[in-house]
Formats: structure tokens, C-alpha cells, sequence
């Protein structure tokens, strides 16, 4: 079978977050469930399941997603097979409106190689001969968004992991190192501005305060070296790196407190500021003005 999978992923009620909608960094593992079931699905993929690590993924999200019974349908499909990559592109569709569009590499293990031994040349043929699906009509993988070093700026936010963070390697799963970007962005945020808060929050307007959501528009995530289980934290460094008229764009860093020279993750997100019904705004000028403070200082 050489095309688009169309994977079955079940919502769960404690994927919601505070906002009442399904958390973005849900979405990854909805991606990563549709992902898994093609790998398993297609003999020609057998093995790849186990012998691959994300190296980076990058989520457009086109819609918020509401809790139901009903699964959703992600379409998947193998973009580009490079000599030791692959890129899966993705379309999350909740009914008939695509709810989020995204791209994946996976990093090949030595073993799939044509180098490493006969086997893995053999891996390597069975592959190409599976093929690149062609992408839907319609579709464009999302653009890339600027994931520059922070050179020593930002907030530090230790975050200290959890055994139920780790995977079969005894490593911090990629998807909870998603959700350590999303706990650092969220402190430190609400540290800078009160009206960044999540949950609560106001910003003052000229009719009263009203209350403002922080809706994520697109992230991507680099991850640059496996993140080892361990009692002590990590700290993550968050910093806004440019403002547009309604959104802020937000790069992270991972890094071992004791080595802060070793970035291990790297993140850019885009949050845009809505009212109460979702819609965008303008960023609040005192936001703003906090925002571009914070920027200047390295």
C-alpha cells in the first residue's frame, strides 16, 4: 500500500485543559498514535516503529477541538525518505474541517543504513519501494518558524521529571517534552504580564477589563539529544522573540543546569491573544510594551 493512511484516534475527557478544548499538546500525541498505527499497518514499515526518534515536529493548528465520542481521522503519509530521515506530513481532521496540518522527521537508527549490513540495505529497498505518497489536494506542510538561539536570554523555569514522563529508553518522551515547553511558556508569561496568564486573567480596556484567551497558532520542536530520566531538573530558558498585531512569537530552550551550553530542545511557538469568544486582538498595549522590555535584555 503505497498513499494516505487515514488513522482512527480516540479523544479523551482528560485531554481537555482549563479552557474547556483539547490541549495542544494533545495533538502531537494524536499524531504520534496515527503515525505509530501506519508503521504497524504496512509490512513494508515493519520494524520502523521501534528504529526511528522524532528530530523535530512542527503543528499548525487550524481549529480548537471540542471533546466527542466520535474518533478523529489523521491522514498520514510519508513526504520525502532521506538517507537517514524520514518526514511524515499529516492532516487532523475533526468531522469534515481540518482541525490542525503538521510534519514529523523521524531519524533512521543505523540499522535501517544500506550501510551498516545487508540487512539494513535491505530495509533501505523495501522502503523506497513503499514509496512517497503524493499530498492531498489542498495541502501545504507548515512553514517553519524561526527557532533561533536565545544566547542567554529569557526566563529560567526548572521543571523536575516525572518517571511517568519516560519511554522504552528511560529517556523523557518527546511528547512531555512538548509539554515541558507548554509549563515553562505558561509560568514564565504570567510572570512577565499578568494579562499572559492562561486562566483568569484580564487585560484593562476602555470599557472595563475583559477577559483574554492565549490560543496557540503553530509550534515546532527541535529535538537535539536525548533527555535522560533523572530526579533533578532541567531548565528550560523562554523568551518572546517578535510581536506581530495579535500574536508573539515565543522560543524555548532545554538545557541541563549543570552543562547550560548544551541545548537539548529547542522550540518556537505562536500564541495569539483572543477575546472570550476566540476571535484575535490586538495585543494589550501594556503587554506589549512589557513584552518589548523583556526582548531587549540578553
Amino acid at each position: 500500500m503505497s498513499g494516505i493512511f487515514a488513522a482512527r484516534v480516540q479523544r479523551r475527557w482528560a485531554d481537555l485543559d482549563a479552557q474547556g478544548h483539547v490541549n495542544n499538546t494533545q495533538l502531537l500525541d494524536y499524531l504520534q498514535e496515527a503515525r505509530t498505527q501506519l508503521l504497524l499497518a504496512e509490512p513494508a514499515l515493519e520494524g520502523l516503529a521501534g528504529a526511528t526518534r522524532v528530530a523535530s515536529a512542527r503543528v499548525q493548528y487550524l481549529r480548537p477541538l471540542r471533546f466527542s465520542p466520535e474518533p478523529l481521522r489523521v491522514d498520514v503519509w510519508l513526504a520525502d525518505i532521506g538517507r537517514d530521515e524520514l518526514v511524515l506530513d499529516a492532516v487532523l481532521w475533526d468531522g469534515c474541517a481540518p482541525a490542525a496540518r503538521a510534519r514529523t522527521v523521524l531519524r533512521l537508527a543505523a540499522s535501517w543504513a544500506p550501510a551498516a549490513s545487508p540487512a539494513g540495505l535491505s530495509r533501505r529497498r523495501s522502503l523506497e519501494r513503499f514509496g512517497v505518497a503524493s499530498a492531498p489536494a489542498g495541502f501545504t506542510p507548515p512553514a517553519s518558524l524561526p527557532v533561533a538561539p536565545l544566547d542567554g536570554r529569557g526566563l529560567a523555569y526548572d521543571i523536575a521529571p516525572r518517571v511517568s514522563d519516560t519511554n522504552v529508553r528511560h529517556e523523557i518522551d518527546e511528547i512531555r517534552l512538548y509539554t515541558y515547553v507548554q509549563e515553562a511558556r505558561v509560568a514564565v508569561m504570567g510572570r512577565i504580564d499578568p494579562a499572559m496568564a492562561r486562566i483568569g486573567a484580564t487585560a484593562g480596556a476602555a470599557s472595563g477589563p475583559r477577559p483574554l484567551l492565549w490560543l496557540i497558532a503553530q509550534q515546532d520542536i527541535a529535538y537535539l539529544a536525548p533527555v535522560p530520566y533523572r530526579p533533578e531538573p532541567y531548565r528550560m530558558r523562554t523568551a518572546a522573540v517578535r510581536l506581530g498585531t495579535t500574536s508573539i512569537t515565543i522560543n524555548a530552550e532545554l538545557t541541563d543546569p549543570a552543562d547550560p551550553d548544551t541545548v537539548l530542545v529547542r522550540a518556537a511557538t505562536v500564541s495569539v491573544a483572543a477575546d472570550g469568544n476566540g476571535h484575535p486582538i490586538p495585543l494589550p498595549d501594556h503587554t506589549r510594551a512589557v513584552l518589548q522590555e523583556t526582548m531587549a535584555r540578553r
